[in-house]
């Protein structure tokens, strides 16, 4: 009696979703493909260095249900608890409990700032969407906190650079009444 192999992939990001699309593609039936993930949706992290500049979070997030349903991937969300390497199974942190006789272990890189002295007080990290997003105001324009960008000429008013960086014209892009450029610190806290 022959049985389809099972291949259990843990990890819903680049590396596993390319292994679940690629053993898809070359095995096609031959192999019994599922995908657990611990979100409904895959982040392309690479794309989250716009967000402190006003890009959008919610381009970043792709829903991977309707990719592995097309490809026939089975897919469960949630998070590995245990591998049990002698009997072939993994638990889920909800205690599911599932078979494999191939297990591809690919859940990504986890930051651990703790570990460098003062990082985790001290950084403005970008390292998830939430954090990219809640550094924007010190990131974008001529606003307050710091920053390491050259001196700029800007709307004391509006806060725009002006339309001249070398200082040459005083004058506010946005022709706001009363608007006077002013300059814009490098490191100003």
């Amino acid at each position: 009696m022959h049985t389809t192999p099972r291949v259990v992939i843990v990890g819903g990001g680049f590396a596993g979703l390319e292994t679940a699309f690629t053993l898809r593609s070359h095995l096609g039936k031959r192999v019994d493909l599922l995908l657990i993930a611990d979100q409904h949706d895959f982040v392309f992290k690479p794309n989250s260095i716009y967000l402190p500049f006003g890009g959008d979070e919610d381009k970043l997030h792709v829903p991977i249900t309707e990719p592995a349903t097309r490809r026939d991937i089975t897919l469960i969300r949630g998070s590995l608890a245990r591998v049990d390497a002698e009997g072939h199974r993994i638990e889920l942190d909800d205690g599911t409990l599932e078979h494999y006789d191939y297990l591809v272990l690919a859940t990504g890189a986890a930051m651990r700032p703790e570990e460098i002295p003062g990082l985790a007080s001290h950084a403005r990290t970008i390292w998830t969407p939430t954090r990219c997003t809640s550094s924007a105001p010190t990131w974008s324009g001529c606003g307050s906190g710091p920053r390491a960008v050259r001196s700029r000429t800007c709307c004391s008013s509006c806060r725009r650079a002006t339309s001249a960086p070398d200082r040459s014209t005083r004058s506010c892009s946005c022709w706001r009444p009363g608007c006077a450029a002013g300059t814009c610190a490098t490191w100003s806290a």
